[in-house]
This record gives structure tokens, sequence and C-alpha cells, in this order.
């Protein structure tokens, strides 16, 4: 199996070879001039790989695209928000009710709504993610920038008050 440093001491032999490579081209066109137009695009098609290399080497190194600004896991907040339908939220009702989600009276919605508001904003959010949109927690977790085992911990959490709250226990 290739290891990640045998692949980076494989890049770095291959780009020893190739300004090896450059430089007798160099040389050659140094002792004849007048064989310059034909070692021109050869020096070109070198000159090339090896900025290749280098960039690979840098991605290798740093983890990260070399020359972005960014990186993926920096983005804005906004860049990092995802829109979701408010009425998605009926989807998650099936389990703890069993007639269809799309039955629901405005009493039930009412109650619903007055469940959810028990949860805190970030509870609410990760919850309404989790059964109301059906993300997997490892997507949650890399869209909020938090641990997996966090949002397992939160929709447990708001799990139970959810459904304590719609028996009534909280009420």
């Amino acid at each position: 199996m290739l290891h990640l440093d045998d692949l980076k001491r494989s890049y770095r032999i291959t780009l020893g070879k190739l300004q090896a490579s450059r430089e007798k081209i160099e040389e050659n066109i140094a002792e004849a001039p007048e064989l310059a137009a034909v070692y021109e695009e050869d020096l070109s098609h070198i000159s090339e790989m090896i900025s290749d290399v280098n960039y690979n080497i840098e991605w290798l190194h740093t983890g990260r695209q070399p020359r972005s600004k960014r990186g993926v896991d920096r983005r804005s907040v906004y860049q990092r928000t995802v829109l979701m339908d408010p009425t998605i939220m009926e989807r998650y009702m099936k389990p703890i009710n069993s007639r269809s989600a799309t039955t629901l009276t405005d009493d039930e919605r009412h109650k619903l709504e007055e469940v959810l508001d028990i949860l805190s904003p970030r509870e609410r959010e990760v919850f309404t993610m989790a059964k109301g949109e059906g993300f997997p927690h490892e997507y949650i977790a890399d869209m909020l920038n938090i641990h997996k085992g966090s949002v397992d911990v939160m929709v447990k959490r708001a799990h139970d008050k959810v459904s304590a709250g719609w028996q009534g226990t909280l009420f």
C-alpha cells in the first residue's frame, strides 16, 4: 500500500528528474543556439510538467488546494447556510402520530409549533435537519462545524423534549 510519504517522495524524485531534464535542454540551447527553436517546445512541456508536479507536492504537503484564497471549511456563514422549507417539520410527525403527516389539523399544527418552541435555536435547527430533512448526522456536523457526537446528543435531547411535549408532560 502506498502511503502519503511515499507519494510525496515519488513526486519529489520526479521533480528532480524534470529539473535535471530542463537544465540539460537549457545547456543544449546554450551550446547550439541555432537549434533553440527545436528545443523551445520541449522546454515549454518540461516547464509545464514541473509546474504540475509542484502543484501536486504543495497539495499533498498542505492538504489544501494550492492558491485558493479560502478552503471549503472556512466558507462564510452565508455560503454554509442551507435554506429549508418551513413545512418540512410535518414529515417527522409520522413516528409520533400514526396518521399521515399531511393530515395535521390546525390544533395539531399549533401544538407542534409550541412543542418546537421548547427547543433552543440550535437544537431546533439540528432536529429539523435530522428529522425533517433526513440529513445524516455527519452531514449536519459538517454544515454546522460541530462534532458528530454533538449532533447525536442534540437530536436525542430534542427528540426527548418533543416527545415529552407532544404527550403533554411539559404542559
